[in-house]
């Protein structure tokens, strides 16, 4: 498998405080890549490092040959587009006078600014000043700007910070077609999991400065397409019944009813059995769906 984006031990130390620590990263062609993780965990730091921004303490950042990029890291770089928070904007120009800014840079002439101003639904107000524009316009030009250079990839860092619902929906909506009508990987954080659960094709989860995991979204679909839930009079008590059994009880998914465990493997008989040694009557067993991406990711995420 080749990859748009690949680190390998990546470590960041500011003086005594690690940022980032053997972090291995992986990012290839086509995916959604969402980062997820708490504030400080070390996502804004691993991007300013891709983007050239800050150098590693050790450990390396491979940039994959697709769409012509160049495998030296400067002439890679050039070809990733990016948007930090919020875009630096001129707000007392135009949309198209803050892209021809940018575009001075990239090369990139009037009719490629024009088409990119529409794609993002700039188009009739590429003339309007900038301070005029809600932030969900300014975060679509941010992406119109990101755009620019034709890239590979593009690293967007926390994009949906204070948008509001139709701004979220409209960026959610421009990424998704970003990465299937332009062929653009992305590299994304938000700490909207679930919003970043309809757009992305993996996560990766990283917590004080170490990637914790990488899980596809189709193979997360697939281990938690049904659970079991077993309804008892004393839950807590059969939780740590079923935990000492080796039973995979998921994450907070419990209730004043009963405990929720991962179907695959499990024998019903025997699951009544262990509850039943322990002295924990059975209410009733029946099967329904499992954990969602998002208490999945808040239970690695930690306290």
């Amino acid at each position: 498998m080749e990859y748009i984006l690949q680190t390998s031990h990546l470590t960041k130390r500011f003086g005594k405080n690690v940022a980032l620590l053997d972090v291995d990263l992986h990012l290839c062609k086509g995916d959604i890549y969402g980062f997820i993780g708490k504030n400080g965990a070390g996502k804004t730091t691993l991007m300013k490092i891709v983007l050239g921004l800050l150098e590693p303490t050790s450990g390396s950042v491979t940039y994959g040959t697709e769409y012509g990029a160049d495998v030296d890291p400067k002439k890679a770089r050039k070809r990733i587009g990016s948007l930090i928070e919020a875009p630096g904007l001129f707000l007392q120009g135009t949309a198209k006078e803050n892209m021809k800014r940018m575009a001075i840079l990239t090369g990139d002439n009037d009719q490629t600014i024009d088409e990119l101003l529409s794609f993002v639904g700039l188009g009739e107000v590429k003339k309007k000043k900038v301070k005029a524009f809600s932030l969900g316009m300014k975060q679509r030009l941010g992406v119109a700007i990101a755009l620019l250079g034709d890239p590979y990839l593009l690293v967007l860092d926390e994009p949906m910070n204070a948008l509001d619902p139709a701004g979220i929906k409209e960026l959610r909506e421009l990424l998704m077609r970003v990465a299937h009508e332009k062929g653009v990987s992305i590299l994304i954080s938000s700490h909207i999991i679930d919003e970043l659960a309809k757009i992305a094709t993996v996560f990766g989860v990283i917590k004080d400065g170490r990637l914790m995991e990488e899980v596809r979204v189709e193979d997360f679909e697939r281990s938690v397409e049904m659970a079991t839930r077993v309804e008892v009079k004393n839950p807590y008590e059969a939780k740590e019944a079923l935990k000492a059994a080796g039973y995979f009880v998921q994450g907070d998914s419990m209730d004043q009813k009963g405990v929720l465990l991962k179907t695959k493997g499990i024998q019903v008989s025997a699951v009544i059995d262990c509850l039943a040694k322990a002295g924990i009557e059975v209410l009733s067993v029946h099967p329904e769906n499992g954990q969602s991406l998002e208490d999945f990711f808040i239970e690695r995420m930690g306290d």
